[in-house]
């Protein structure tokens, strides 16, 4: 008999801080994807969907402003330690 290993279906929300599973294809927990302004939402979609995915420049971009933008909402420690305050 052979027995099989759970394969992990998901991964982490790339928000900081956030625990979440999401399931394979989703980049963050509904929660911190709707925190997200709409032009932030459409800019991870457009250079996600642009033929390169999550393999271009222009998407990895757009993902790290999302994070970002997002840790300073939470008033999170931006990747250089210092806390951020609210985005504009």
């Amino acid at each position: 008999m052979t027995v099989y290993a759970p394969r992990r279906q998901g991964h982490e929300c790339a928000a900081r801080g956030c625990d979440v599973q999401v399931a394979r294809g989703m980049l963050m927990c509904r929660r911190h994807w709707w925190m997200l302004r709409p032009s932030m939402r459409d800019a991870v979609w457009a250079t996600y969907l642009d033929g390169k995915g999550i393999l271009s420049d222009g998407y990895r971009q757009a993902v790290d402003d999302a994070v970002e933008y997002l840790a300073a909402k939470e008033g999170i420690a931006s990747l250089s330690g210092h806390t951020t305050g609210e985005p504009a």
